[in-house]
Parts: structure tokens; C-alpha cells; sequence
């Protein structure tokens, strides 16, 4: 049962586990899974693989969450990404999410429009090469400095604030 990492799992059980922005439905439920899924996810992982459309992994024993797509979910809450070392791409825009990704530094792709973003802090993730945060709250973004010799996003995306 251990096809998937712990610390993996265990992000998304705490994210899943939050209520949606449709009421009485958790994330998890928006996502497809059951509440029988739910109830039963420390003894099995058919959970994750029902998120097949939504996750990629790596081929690593234990598989490490490296992308994870949620485009228009109705989901709602905060979604902390620390656990997930491994990511690479993020997709969670037209949501009601909070994200902070500043402990994935291998993050290469960043869409999060559309959201409840009041704040984006950015400045750890030197692989980022596509950003797009607009239609958010933002009041402050905390980007790369531009005098050290970084790989610079190809991509940005900042415009039209709520």
C-alpha cells in the first residue's frame, strides 16, 4: 500500500478534507471522491487513484506529487502545498483558494487566477517559468530580485486585480 509518499498523501487528505465553496460538499467531493473514500483513506489508496485526472506523479518508489491540475472545482480554503517537495506545475485557478508555494522550489508552473490571493510570495521558486495570478486580491507579489543570475519567468500573467 505503499505506492504513494506519506507526506503526499497527507496534503491532500488535509486539503481535500476542507469544506468547497458549495455547501455541505467538501473539496474532496468536488474532486469526485466519496465520503466512503474519505473515510476509509488510511487503509487504502483507490482515493488517489480516482484523482488520476486531476494529479501526476513521478516514478519514484514511493510516488511523488509533481503536478496537480484543479481548473474550476468550486474548491475553497487554503491549500498548502509544503508537503508536496517534488511539484513542478500548480492549476488551481477559478477556485476560492489561498496558495503558498514557497517551499516548492522546483516549481516550474504557476496558474492560480482567479482566486482569493491577497498576497503571492514567489521569490524561493528560481525555477518558475510561467506565472499567471491575475484576477485575484493581490496587494503584494514577492518576486526574484533582478540583479542575481536566475532562470526568469518566460511567461507572466499579473493583470486585472479584483
Amino acid at each position: 500500500m505503499d505506492n504513494y509518499h506519506e507526506d503526499d498523501k497527507e496534503g491532500l487528505r488535509n486539503f481535500l478534507r476542507q469544506p468547497s465553496a458549495h455547501e455541505g460538499k467538501t473539496n474532496g467531493e468536488q474532486l469526485g471522491l466519496t465520503r466512503s473514500d474519505m473515510d476509509n483513506w488510511q487503509n487504502s489508496e483507490e482515493w488517489v487513484e480516482k484523482l488520476e485526472d486531476n494529479i501526476e506523479w513521478n516514478n519514484e518508489s514511493p510516488k511523488r506529487l509533481t503536478s496537480l491540475y484543479c481548473l474550476e472545482c468550486a474548491l475553497l480554503g487554503t491549500l498548502d502545498t509544503s508537503k508536496w517537495s517534488e511539484l513542478i506545475a500548480l492549476e488551481v485557478s477559478v477556485n476560492e483558494l489561498t496558495v503558498d508555494v514557497r517551499t516548492n522550489t522546483k516549481l516550474t508552473e504557476l496558474n492560480c487566477f482567479d482566486n482569493e490571493l491577497a498576497m503571492l510570495d514567489v521569490h524561493t521558486n528560481t525555477k518558475l517559468t510561467e506565472l499567471n495570478c491575475g484576477f485575484n486580491n493581490l496587494t503584494q507579489i514577492l518576486w526574484l530580485c533582478a540583479t542575481r543570475k536566475r532562470r526568469y519567468c518566460t511567461k507572466i500573467s499579473l493583470c486585472t486585480q479584483k
